[in-house]
């Protein structure tokens, strides 16, 4: 095996709402050349989310978690795991899988990420999509017509953008002005381009709700019940605008309703914050932007429902929700403020699922936390309350 790259991967965001319709969500971001919200680092910036070659022992060059499935790319082949109720998986029907395997007809793949109950990838530059949208279901990966040249790809919990051509596109539900197409007001089911929004270097998708980075400003658009559009009120907006004092923001990650931005090497956070996963002082919602004490220096940072987690001097940080074990740390008592997780030292990836996380730590892939539809890839459905290494045996070649 080779030696490992001091490079870290960070993230994809996968939170639910609970608030609206208990449904889940996760969140995706995008870097220069790529669709998934994981991040690689060097040791000196933030560049674009790819795993260094055989860097681990399942020889994934990526892993992006939805609600309770998981994608990962090896040699250009999607495998998957977890739940599989519409067949996100694109694997065996609506059977669920304990354990990762390849997903046929998917060879070719440069990109993917996971929705709450869908997919997106890009092969052959081509975008295809599976499973449950509410607007469409797919049980296996189908083109989406129409949007081939595509560079980058976010999905919130019902919709979806994308860069094509340097403009920006969305799709899916709108029910509160999150696809930024002010003139269509309900849901759409194919991509359409939204005007004004050329030139988008940095995307992001919540619940309900997206941010993106554009001419180094931070635009938001859609549901801001709890501020997370980070405007200091709670005003939702159907167009995309300007957050004020948000410039030189280098990295964006919109969680369910809390969002996530490094800016001027610190960390910020805004909106919902019941279980302390903005990592301010108290657990009260927060609608404009504030610098989290304590925490520059973050290389690398993802979320899970309600809980978060970053890369800084080397370890692993988490904070909020801890009801499945999911922070890594002892026991299961939610956590306000940012701490370091033991023994979790120079990880070289780590991706958040709804209540669950995975890590790479000296080439080996660990998981931990909820467990109930096999998406720990451990060849059960057992929750874990520590990381557990995934056995290489077990991957469905």
């Amino acid at each position: 095996m080779k030696k490992i790259l001091p490079q870290i991967i960070a993230l994809i965001l996968v939170l639910n709402s609970g608030i609206v319709n208990a449904e889940s969500t996760y969140i995706s971001k995008i870097d220069n050349n790529s669709i998934v919200s994981s991040v690689l680092v060097s040791d000196e910036e933030l560049v674009d989310p790819v795993l260094p070659e055989n860097t681990n022992n399942f020889g994934f060059s990526k892993i992006t978690c939805g609600h309770y499935h998981c994608y990962a790319i090896k040699n250009g082949s999607i495998y998957s795991v977890g739940s599989n109720q519409y067949g996100q998986l694109g694997r065996e029907g609506k059977i669920n899988q304990s354990t990762w395997g390849i997903v046929e007809g998917m060879s070719g793949v440069t990109d993917v990420v996971a929705g709450s109950q869908h997919g997106y990838a890009i092969k052959g530059g081509v975008v295809y999509s599976v499973g449950n949208t509410r607007l469409v279901i797919k049980y296996t990966w189908e083109v989406d017509v129409g949007m081939s040249g595509v560079t980058k790809l976010a999905a919130g919990g019902y919709h979806g953008y994308a860069i094509k051509d340097g403009e920006l596109y969305s799709v899916g539900e709108n029910y509160f002005g999150q696809l930024g197409r002010a003139a269509e007001t309900n849901n759409q089911p194919t991509w359409g381009i939204v005007e004004g929004m050329s030139g988008v270097t940095d995307i992001s998708a919540g619940y309900y709700y997206g941010y993106a980075i554009k001419g180094g400003q931070l635009y938001s658009v859609g549901l801001n019940s709890h501020g997370q559009l980070g405007t200091g009120g709670t005003n939702s907006q159907s167009t995309w605008s300007v957050v004020e004092g948000m410039n030189n923001v280098t990295k964006i990650f919109a969680g369910a309703h809390s969002a996530y931005a490094i800016k001027d090497n610190a960390l910020y956070s805004v909106g919902y914050n019941n279980s302390g996963q903005l990592g301010r002082s108290g657990t009260s919602s927060k609608s404009t932007w504030g610098i989290v004490e304590g925490m520059s220096n973050v290389t690398a940072l993802n979320a899970g429902y309600l809980s978060a987690y970053a890369i800084k001097d080397n370890e692993l940080y988490s904070v909020g929700a801890n009801n499945k074990g999911q922070l890594g740390r002892s026991g299961k008592t939610n956590q306000s403020t940012w701490d370091i997780v033991e023994g979790m030292s120079g990880l070289t990836n780590i991706v958040a699922g709804f209540d669950y996380i995975y890590t790479v730590k000296e080439g080996n892939i660990y998981s931990v936390g909820y467990n109930g539809y096999g998406q720990l890839g451990l060849g059960d459905t057992a929750d874990r309350g520590e990381f557990t290494a995934l056995d290489p045996a077990t991957l469905v070649e």
